[in-house]
């Protein structure tokens, strides 16, 4: 049984998919290679059952089923937060008290559809928490772009002031840098009032901007959770340029992640995308789901390849895609340059080695980490 979640959770708590087969039929054995893979990766939480684990999908017995594997694959290894969000109080506090019996960290709730006022939302919210009682600890989530319910920081902080078990805020108020920036300066541990963490989600599309805030980690499902983890440990440390740097190699594939992530497409709309298809054996979502389309797919392809190691050809004094030539001559009109000493991350999840130097990203060698051998060379300050 893994320990309870509190108030100083920070890191990437990644949001997994929940896996089905051809048939729809969830599919136990890629639960199993996720949990794997996310411990792989250095995720310091998983979060289960979420917007992208399709909890809607689910009946109440699946619910059960699902949240039983994780929690007893990742064995107390990882903190499993479980989404028990429902309409009905009762089902959602009986969801809740199962998997923390089960070995859950903690659930994650969100105030459901038609609350159009702070009053509505704060009085539903205070008899979720009086149900769930203080020994359950809670990450309340903030999305209102699914949910249309919209709340200030103040509300959020009465809460907080009223109910312990909340131990996390899940930021997914989009544009919502000042409300975030406003729970933080309120829950900071130093003015009166306990700390709360803050993880964010929105596919990750804002992370420096929130960790700049005082954000604590992710709490997304973005494909690369290996980025995440090592860009949480170089704001940590104190180089938000640097973590702000490998963030951006990504970003194209986060963009276009996000909105097929709204369809619940995991995997930049591609179950079978990037690292973690060696995990989805089959890579489904359940009816009813919008395909992503044919026309989507080679875009989807042409990052996953470009961040998996697709073998470019290189030749002596470097070979650029055309993108990245395009990219370096319409940076190198603004100037740049680099003094810093470049800096090595091993990537080995996605079999990659970059080379780094500050402040602004300069792609040095990538390299194969199982063969050793080139695959990509440049000198693009991007």
């Amino acid at each position: 049984m893994s320990a309870k979640l509190t108030s100083d959770a920070k890191g990437l708590y990644v949001i997994a998919a929940t896996p089905f087969h051809d048939d729809g039929r969830i599919d136990f054995d890629s639960i199993d290679s996720l949990v794997d893979f996310y411990m792989r990766c250095g995720s310091q939480g998983i979060t289960i059952l979420g917007v992208m684990g399709e909890y809607q999908k689910l009946s109440e017995s699946e619910t059960i089923e699902v949240a039983q594997r994780f929690i007893k694959r990742a064995a107390g290894r990882l903190p499993i937060v479980v989404g028990v969000s429902n309409p009905g109080t009762y089902p959602l506090v009986k969801t809740a008290r199962a998997v923390m019996e089960m070995g859950a960290a903690g659930v994650m709730v969100m105030p459901t559809p038609g609350l159009t006022t702070d009053q509505a939302v704060e009085n539903y919210m205070r008899s979720i928490l009086t149900a769930l009682g203080p020994s359950i600890p809670v990450c309340v989530q903030d999305y209102p772009k699914l949910t249309g319910v919209y709340f200030t920081a103040d509300t959020f902080l009465r809460l907080v002031d009223a109910f312990p078990q909340i131990a996390m805020f899940k930021h997914e108020d989009m544009p919502g840098l000042s409300k975030l920036s406003a729970i933080r300066n309120a829950c900071n541990g130093k003015s009166g009032r306990r700390y709360v963490s803050i993880l964010c989600g929105n596919g990750g599309i804002h992370l420096p901007q929130e960790y700049l805030r005082g954000a604590d980690g992710a709490m997304t499902g973005f494909a690369f959770p290996d980025m995440m983890v090592r860009m949480h440990a170089l704001f940590a440390a104190g180089k938000p340029e640097e973590g702000e740097d490998l963030y951006d190699l990504y970003l194209p594939l986060m963009r276009h992640e996000l909105p097929a992530a709204a369809r619940r497409h995991p995997v930049g709309g591609d179950p079978r995308a990037g690292p973690q298809a060696r995990c989805h054996r089959h890579g489904r979502t359940r009816s009813p789901a919008r395909p992503l389309g044919e026309e989507n797919r080679p875009r989807a392809q042409r990052f996953r390849k470009d961040l998996s190691g697709h073998p470019y050809p290189t030749v002596a004094g470097a070979h650029n895609p055309p993108a990245t030539e395009a990219v370096t001559q319409r940076l190198s009109a603004k100037g740049g340059g680099n003094a810093h000493p470049p800096r090595i991350y091993d990537c080995a999840p996605l079999g990659l080695r970059f080379c780094w130097g500050g402040p602004r990203i300069r792609v040095g060698v990538q390299t194969n980490v199982a063969s050793g051998a080139p695959c990509r060379a440049s000198e693009a300050n991007l």
